[in-house]
C-alpha cells in the first residue's frame, strides 16, 4: 500500500491519543508546535468524552471531537462489548475524517487512538503514530505493518533482544524524533520552582513523583525512606507530587518529618520543579524519561512492574546503561535499599555531574519540532 507523499507545511491534522499524561502531553505539544509554525492550520484532536484528554485539550482552545474506545477487556461479555465500542469508534472516525479531510492522522498511543489510525489507514490517508517507549507496543507493531509511519521517541539499544525482536520490520518505516515536550516545560528555569517551593538557592532538594497518575510504592516508600535518609543527609528538602490519590495520606506522612517538604497531587510547573531539585526518584515512564533528559536531573528510577511488556524497564535500562540513572526493580525494594542508593548519589556531587553530562547529550529538546518536520515531508494530498 502507498501512500502519496510531498514537502510543504501541515495546514489539516488529526490527533489522536490519551489514557494519560505520557500521551496527552506530547500531542499538546505538537498541537502548540503546528500552529506556531502556522498559525492558521486546522488541527483536531479526537478522544472520547469526559476524559483526561478531553479536560486538557479543550482547556488549551483546541477542536476536540468525540470518538468512542473502551480498553482491551477479559472475559467473552466485557470482549463483546470492547468491540462493539471500538467498531463504534472506527465507523465515527471515518465520518470524521472525510468531513474534515485532514493531511495526515497521528496518534500517541493509548487505546482511544486505534480507531482514528485504522480508520485513516482504510481511507488510504498518510498515518503516523508515535511510540514514547523505548519497547515498541503490539499496537503500534501492527499499525505500521499494516502501513503506518513511526515516529518514535526513545532510542534502543540494539543488544537487548526483546528489543531486537519487537523492531523487526519496523526500521524501515521508522524515524527518531524523540518526545515532544511543551513550551512551558522547556522554558521552565530553578528559579521559578525554588520560588515556588519557597527553598533557599543552596538547599539540596530530593524530588519524588510517580507519573501523572502517581505510584502508591513511591507515596508509602519515600517518606519511611526519608527517615533513614535525614540521619545522613539532616539538611535535605522534599518536593513530592503524589498524584490525586494518595494526596493526604502523603502529607500526613511528612507532618511527622522533620524536614522542609513541598506536597502537590499535581503541577503544571514539574519543568521547574525538575530544575530545582538536585536528586529525582520516579516511576519510568517515557515522558519522564526525557523530562530528565532535557532538565540534567540525576534520578533513581523504579519501574512500574506492572506496566504492558515491561516497557518501562527497558526505559529505564537506556539511562542506567548510560550512566545516566540508577535503577532498582520494585520487587524486593524496601526503604533501607532506597536509602543506601539516595544517599550515596547525594554524596557524590562528581559522580551527579557526570551523570548530568551524560543525560544532556541524550536530550532532545526539539522533538515536538522534529515531529512536524516528518509530518511536512510526508503527509498525504488531501
Amino acid at each position: 500500500m502507498t501512500r502519496p507523499s510531498c514537502k510543504g507545511a501541515i495546514t489539516r491534522c488529526l490527533i489522536a491519543g490519551g489514557g494519560t499524561g505520557g500521551h496527552i502531553t506530547p500531542a499538546l505539544a505538537l498541537c502548540e508546535t503546528l500552529q506556531r509554525r502556522n498559525p492558521q492550520a486546522q488541527v483536531w484532536y479526537c478522544g472520547r468524552p469526559g476524559s483526561l484528554e478531553h479536560e486538557l485539550v479543550r482547556a488549551h482552545g483546541i477542536t476536540y471531537k468525540f470518538v468512542c474506545a473502551a480498553p482491551p477487556a477479559h472475559g467473552l461479555w466485557s470482549a463483546l462489548c470492547c468491540a462493539v465500542m471500538m467498531l463504534v469508534g472506527l465507523v465515527q472516525s471515518i465520518v470524521l475524517i472525510v468531513k474534515c479531510a485532514p493531511q495526515v492522522i497521528i496518534g500517541f498511543g493509548g487505546y482511544t487512538a486505534v480507531p482514528p489510525l485504522l480508520a485513516g489507514l482504510l481511507l488510504r490517508r498518510h498515518v503516523v503514530v508515535h511510540e514514547a517507549n523505548v519497547l515498541p507496543g503490539r499496537a503500534v507493531r501492527l499499525l505500521v505493518r499494516a502501513g503506518a509511519q513511526l515516529a518514535y521517541g526513545i532510542a534502543p539499544r540494539d543488544h537487548e533482544p526483546a528489543l531486537v525482536k519487537a523492531w523487526q520490520r519496523l526500521r524501515t518505516r521508522a524515524t527518531f524524533t524523540g518526545n515532544p515536550l511543551r513550551e512551558s516545560f522547556l522554558e521552565a528555569t530553578a528559579e521559578h520552582g525554588r520560588a515556588l517551593t519557597g527553598f533557599a538557592p543552596d538547599a539540596v532538594v530530593l524530588m519524588t513523583l510517580g507519573g501523572s497518575q502517581g505510584s502508591r510504592m513511591l507515596n508509602t516508600c519515600v517518606p519511611d525512606m526519608l527517615r533513614l535518609l535525614l540521619s545522613v543527609a539532616p539538611g535535605l528538602h522534599v518536593i513530592h507530587i503524589t498524584g490525586v490519590a494518595d494526596a493526604d495520606q502523603v502529607r500526613k506522612a511528612y507532618q511527622t518529618l522533620r524536614v522542609p517538604h513541598f506536597v502537590v497531587s499535581y503541577s503544571t510547573a514539574i519543568g521547574a520543579l525538575f530544575r530545582s531539585a538536585t536528586l529525582v526518584i520516579a516511576r519510568a515512564g517515557a515522558l519522564t524519561v526525557s523530562e530528565l533528559c532535557v532538565c540534567g536531573v540525576p534520578a533513581i528510577l523504579v519501574p512500574f512492574p506492572h506496566a504492558a511488556d515491561n516497557h518501562q524497564e527497558y526505559n529505564a535500562r537506556v539511562l542506567s546503561d548510560a550512566g545516566c540513572a540508577v535503577m532498582l526493580r520494585e520487587a524486593g525494594l524496601t526503604p533501607a535499599h532506597m536509602a543506601e542508593a539516595a544517599g550515596a548519589l547525594l554524596a557524590a556531587p562528581a559522580r551527579r555531574a557526570a551523570m548530568r553530562t551524560a543525560l544532556q547529550s541524550m536530550a532532545v529538546p526539539d522533538a515536538a519540532q522534529r515531529l512536524a518536520t516528518l509530518l511536512d515531508t510526508c503527509r498525504a494530498t488531501s
